[in-house]
């Protein structure tokens, strides 16, 4: 392949400044962009030689540019995009780790060993992953990355792989019922996806401090889905019944629930602060804690009881 443009990259390369190598670099890019559907592989691996001596002499951004730019191209110079995807900066590695199909599964199964979080989370959302890959993935990655092959159905898992994944979505109900959405899930991982009912407490004194540190602590990760269901699980009413008093927008009905199985006031503004809408104000904080104080545990539970077989609670005046 002849080109006057391929004349001028060595002059570029040996003795112009980094604006010149990035036009160059820009100007070689366009010309492959523009020709990859009609030249052959050797014509390829003569892009492959000119872009990899420039890519060498650009910066970061000017590499995450031409990352983005071979990343779909099915014939992109091989040498090249193996380059980009071991770059140590993640926003020129993810277009090639997550898009291209240049890669080799044993330079897939490599990087995944050995890069950090964001890489990893680029790799897990490939279209197609091998199982040798997706293996590494759950167990080296972190509850994001996980997170993204559970619900990556292009991604194979060898029984192990299910096994590492299952064992990890033990303390993560989202990430139970990711995997459960799976058509490959092996039937020996069956059981140890199957929700446990949450516990039904009619007894506020069996709210022990373990609870409330564990829906404290979904708070912090915003698993409110898991904090809505384990509310009504101590309160003995269904989870639609505790959304719309989450989702209502006055606090009385989330103030029953919560103080009818004993929860501290701790909790109760941990609700209140996460529900859909504007931030409550310190005068609503204040309010609500005034209201939260003055409610009998008693009461509470009578209101709850009584919702529960079919009668909307009223406010006591």
């Amino acid at each position: 392949m002849n080109h006057p443009l391929l004349v001028d990259v060595e002059q570029a390369v040996a003795g112009g400044d980094g604006a010149a190598r990035q036009s160059m670099l820009d100007r070689v890019t366009d010309l492959f962009v523009g020709v990859a559907d009609r030249i052959d592989d050797d014509q390829v691996e003569a892009f492959d030689v000119v872009l990899h001596r420039l890519i060498g002499t650009v910066g970061p951004q000017a590499r995450a540019s031409l990352s983005d730019r071979l990343a779909d191209i099915p014939n992109a110079p091989r040498s090249v995009v193996r380059d980009l995807a071991y770059d140590a900066e993640v926003s020129v590695a993810a277009p090639i780790l997550s898009r291209s199909t240049r890669l080799d599964e044993d330079d897939l199964v490599i990087l995944a060993a050995e890069r950090g979080q964001d890489h990893l989370h680029a790799l897990a959302k490939r279209k197609s992953l091998s199982e040798r890959v997706s293996d590494v993935l759950v167990t080296r990655g972190d509850r994001s990355v996980v997170h993204a092959v559970a619900a990556n159905q292009g991604a194979r898992l060898s029984g192990k792989g299910f096994e590492t994944l299952v064992a990890r979505s033990r303390t993560d109900d989202i990430l139970r019922d990711t995997i459960g959405r799976r058509s490959d899930v092996p039937k020996a991982c069956w059981p140890a996806l199957r929700k446990p009912p949450a516990p039904v407490r009619s007894n506020p004194a069996a709210v022990c401090d373990e609870d409330e540190k564990r829906i404290a602590a979904w708070f912090a990760e915003d698993r409110i889905t898991e904090c809505l269901d384990a509310l009504a699980g101590f309160s003995g009413t269904s989870v639609d019944r505790v959304r719309q008093a989450y989702e209502a927008t006055a606090y009385e009905p989330l103030l029953y629930l919560v103080r009818s199985v004993g929860f501290g006031w701790g909790i109760f503004k941990l609700f209140l602060l996460s529900k859909p809408g504007p931030p409550p104000s310190p005068e609503d904080l204040r309010g609500a804690f005034a209201a939260f104080q003055a409610m009998p545990v008693a009461t509470a539970m009578r209101v709850v009881t009584v919702g529960a077989h079919g009668a909307a609670p009223r406010t006591p005046r």
